[in-house]
């Protein structure tokens, strides 16, 4: 690649090392050791390790000086498209700044000019308003169909819609060289058409969440049956003590016989078994038509549509089902 031999040594190290921090003390350090590194690596021959160190640096300070130093470097490496703009800004900011560097700047921008490939994007616009990007940088619609500085190489034309790539188009170009690409959106948005945000996943049928749910409410189901046995079981056992003279009342006090007191004691077992085996009969009841009624129907879900919620809820004083939903 062509570098700086042709210019007076002197003149090149004014101009490219001068540098002045004008910013807080910290950013102005870290800005510096950037500087100094890239610096170090350019004299090394890295060129390709100096150019982030310099764009790191003036990210953090913007000064003329390594603003030059950066174009030199992008030219160095081959990238002229790169080093046109940077070449241009100094000038801009040279002249801003009433600084003489910039006549060298201006000479330098002259120099490369002729050698960054020109790249025209003809884009026929649509009623949809897709976007278009260079190398992945976005190109404003004011500048479709005017020539716009790249780097020679291979550069990817992409299209969007929003941040979907929907097509991407890549051309190679030599130094110098000009090229225009033509892009029809309306066809391209036509060959992807948007999906309708509307559109809602059809929901497959569960049957055999349904068949689950109808086994486990017959679980449940068979459970309630068991209290109502066994409360029964336990008042008759109940009643016989009280019937047969087993056990009597005296002073609120209940005084029962050997037999009475099995009977009684029988009975008491048989209700607390029966009490807990009716709780857990009821919440499996609950789940079984939470089941039946979540099934999917393998319809797609709207939010129109009647839905049913059924809540088993059990303490050891009592239980129940609560059922809510919309209809």
């Amino acid at each position: 690649m062509p570098r700086l031999a042709s210019l007076p040594a002197v003149l090149l190290a004014a101009t490219l090392i001068a540098y002045t921090p004008e910013v807080g003390a910290q950013d102005s350090a870290a800005a510096d050791v950037l500087f100094q590194e890239a610096k170090t690596l350019m004299g090394a021959g890295k060129v390709a390790e100096a150019c982030p160190k310099f764009q790191a640096s003036l990210e953090l300070q913007r000064t003329l000086g390594t603003l030059m130093n950066l174009a030199d470097c992008l030219e160095q490496q081959g990238r002229v498209g790169s080093a046109h703009r940077r070449w241009e800004e100094a000038v801009t900011l040279a002249a801003e700044q009433k600084d003489d560097r910039g006549t060298f700047a201006e000479e330098r921008r002259k120099a490369v000019a002729s050698r960054v490939p020109k790249l025209v994007v003809d884009a026929v616009t649509g009623a949809e308003n897709l976007s278009v990007a260079i190398a992945g940088s976005p190109v404003p619609s004011s500048k479709l169909g005017l020539p716009m500085d790249v780097d020679p190489g291979k550069v990817a034309i992409t299209i969007l819609r929003g941040d979907t790539v929907l097509e991407t188009r890549e051309v190679d170009l030599a130094e110098g060289q000009s090229l225009t690409v033509k892009l029809d959106l309306p066809a391209i948005s036509k060959a992807h058409p948007e999906k309708k945000k509307s559109e809602k996943p059809v929901v497959e049928a569960r049957p055999e969440q349904r068949i689950a749910g109808f086994v486990v409410l017959g679980v449940g189901l068979a459970g309630v049956t068991a209290f109502a046995v066994l409360e029964s079981v336990a008042l008759a056992k109940r009643s016989e003590a009280d019937e047969t003279g087993n056990c009597v009342e005296k002073n609120d006090t209940a005084l029962c016989s050997p037999q009475g007191f099995e009977l009684v004691e029988e009975a008491g077992t048989l209700a607390e078994v029966g009490q807990w085996v009716g709780l857990g009969g009821l919440a499996v009841v609950g789940v079984g038509i939470t089941l039946v009624l979540t099934a999917p129907m393998g319809e797609p879900d709207d939010e129109t549509e009647p839905k049913t919620t059924a809540l088993p809820w059990f303490s050891p004083h009592g239980g129940g089902l609560m059922v809510g939903g919309t209809w």
